[in-house]
């Protein structure tokens, strides 16, 4: 028989026969001989102690043997790895009284150096996004712990270096704690834990804070005199420009594949599509102003309007210069006729020399070139319907 003490370890509770100890802290056992009857006595000669940790029949620990006097045994050991194991006590062949039992490892104080991090936001995030990631308390020895109860906090430096954001941080109560925060710079975001007081590096020392796909709201345009500095006139040609707000402020692009349009209802009701080209992370269009009047234009992507649109603006009526129309082709110059009143219709055909009028006119129906010569001089219809094939002329 013998006298078993534990010193680094303590029952789970007070009704069970289960040691507890923290992971990595020292375990002793001290072993006092006793006879049969209870007595003190000493080892024999011969008599060894031996003192392991068993998980699954693979021992994992022996305990080392202190020596001591020969009427006293003193074992230690400490185990690193949490979870349960079967601590077995023998002398000789014979085990201990009370031996094997069972010794249950717990993790640990928090760590911040050893915790572990993962989610979605390990991967990458959008800027303006709500996102989130997950932190699992580990101790020194990655661990991980059960319980909650831990003080965190989580920030990430913005890439200029300039802006911390300071992450809203709930604790699951299992070991487990979520962060949510939005990022507004594109670029790898520093990150720093703070558990308890106590920072350090952990696996993951960045997020990256991408753009993600354009939005309505996220862009805005500019042009078709929208910036009141100069008019709009008939005949003239405006340009306008769609890019994300931020651009400028954060170096935010687009890519090329949205689904963007521009469209101009022209007082006559008709509606014009803009052409539009990509350039440089933005989309520029250019529209020619082909009647006077209200014109209406709207501006969306992925069939969203985008902020601001839509607008509307006023065309002053203009006569065309005559060099403008003499460097036109004929299908340009067809194309501004049908869309003008009879009186600028007029004006603009007795503006060119008689043959390029008759040219123009040629393509359309008696009545359209009718309506379009009301109002010129009777010489000057003549001259032009004198230019003209004999058929068109006599409709």
């Amino acid at each position: 028989a013998s006298v078993t003490s534990v010193y680094g370890a303590q029952l789970a509770s007070p009704d069970a026969d289960v040691l507890a100890a923290v992971a990595g802290d020292e375990i002793t056992l001290t072993v006092s001989p006793r006879d049969k009857f209870g007595n003190k006595t000493v080892f024999g000669p011969g008599a060894r102690v031996r003192v392991s940790a068993v998980v699954d029949g693979d021992e994992r620990l022996e305990f080392e043997d202190r020596g001591g006097p020969r009427a006293e045994a003193t074992l230690r050991g400490a185990l690193t790895a949490a979870g349960s194991y079967l601590l077995r006590a023998t002398i000789g062949d014979e085990p201990l009284a009370g031996y094997p039992r069972i010794l249950q490892i717990v993790p640990g104080a928090t760590d911040p150096r050893r915790c572990v991090l993962f989610g979605d936001a390990i991967a990458g995030v959008d800027c303006g996004a709500q996102s989130s990631l997950t932190m699992h308390a580990a101790d020194r020895f990655g661990n991980l712990r059960a319980t909650g109860g831990d003080v965190v906090d989580l920030s990430m430096l913005a890439p200029d270096g300039k802006t911390v954001v300071a992450a809203s941080v709930s604790d699951h109560a299992d070991g487990t704690y979520g962060a949510a925060f939005k990022l507004d710079q594109a670029g790898a975001w520093g990150l720093q834990l703070i558990v308890n007081g106590r920072g350090g590096r952990t696996d993951v020392a960045e997020v990256t804070a991408n753009f993600g796909p354009c939005r309505a709201q996220d862009c805005t345009f500019a042009g078709f005199g929208m910036d009141g500095l100069e008019g709009v006139t008939t005949l003239s040609s405006s340009q306008i420009r769609v890019f994300p707000i931020a651009y400028e402020s954060a170096n935010r692009r687009m890519s090329g594949k949205e689904s963007l349009s521009v469209r101009v209802l022209t007082p006559s009701g008709g509606i014009s599509a803009v052409d539009l080209r990509f350039d440089r992370g933005q989309y520029f269009g250019t529209y020619r102003w082909t009647q006077p009047g209200l014109h209406t234009v709207s501006v969306s992507l992925e069939q969203e309007a985008v902020v601001g649109s839509p607008f509307t603006v006023e065309a002053l009526a203009a006569l065309p210069e005559i060099r403008e129309l003499e460097n036109m082709s004929v299908g340009d110059i067809n194309a501004i006729l049908v869309k003008m009143t009879p009186d600028a219709s007029s004006q603009a055909l007795a503006s060119l020399p008689p043959e390029q009028a008759a040219e123009a006119l040629a393509g359309h129906s008696g009545a359209a070139a009718a309506r379009m010569m009301n109002g010129m001089f009777p010489s000057a219809t003549a001259q032009v319907l004198s230019g003209m094939p004999a058929a068109a002329a006599a409709a």
